[in-house]
């Protein structure tokens, strides 16, 4: 699956696997990466329709 599509349905396609290291990446990217993470919101969701929804998830 294509980055844009797994953060818009949330890994919906994505195997137990891929789910459960999309998870530990975005956590870490979130809380440890904020001007990657920016980068991956500015390219990928430039409306900010899921990007929040990451971050009220992930964000500690």
């Amino acid at each position: 699956a294509n980055i844009s599509d797994s953060l818009k349905t949330h890994c919906g396609k994505c195997t137990p696997s891929e789910k459960k290291d999309s998870d530990l990446i975005l956590k870490h990217v979130i809380n440890h990466e904020q001007d990657y993470w920016k980068q991956i919101g500015d390219k990928y969701d430039p409306e900010g329709s899921y990007v929040a929804s990451y971050e009220k998830e992930y964000k500690q």
